[in-house]
């Protein structure tokens, strides 16, 4: 008779197969998740799909950054991992930053106001720059703002 499946195995067979069916690689998948602001290592997503590391004991921001980035719908995710996503704290379903919003591009936010000064637009601008070096000056945020706009790639492409 067979053992039955644990938590930790199910979790590493979804896991696995949600990366089989997207065509991701450990590295591939770590970069989606550390572009939403969150920090995972290729190594320990591996560790995930072996079933050494438990899903349910990451916090809820880098769970969810994992979600997002193998696009697994909320209500999937929850019925196939029996775990909670942050859908009631980020209805928006935009990636959680785990770096603030820079200052100067929280004060071009009240100078220039409008679309631009939309959370959504303000995340994206953020996210854009949470490792390289922001734009020093409100105006700057602002024709980056401009820029992106112009060419359709504001969040999720809304422009």
């Amino acid at each position: 008779m067979l053992a039955a499946e644990t938590r930790v195995q199910m979790h590493a067979r979804l896991l696995r197969g949600w990366m089989a069916d997207r065509g991701l690689k450990a590295p591939s998948l770590a970069l989606s998740v550390e572009k939403q602001g969150q920090q995972i290592s290729p190594d320990y997503i591996r560790k995930l799909v072996r079933g050494e590391r438990e899903l349910a004991g990451m916090p809820l921001e880098l769970r969810e950054a994992v979600r997002r980035a193998l696009r697994v719908p909320a209500q999937d995710w929850e019925e196939a991992t029996g775990l909670a996503t942050a859908v009631d704290i980020n209805p928006d379903d935009t990636p959680l930053l785990a770096s603030p919003i820079p200052k100067a591009l929280a004060e071009a936010a009240k100078e220039y106001g409008g679309e631009f000064a939309h959370p959504m637009w303000q995340r994206h601008l953020a996210e854009l720059y949470f490792r390289g070096e922001p734009p020093k000056t409100p105006k700057a945020w602002y024709f980056l703002y401009l820029s992106l706009s112009e060419f359709g790639l504001g969040p999720r492409g809304d422009g």
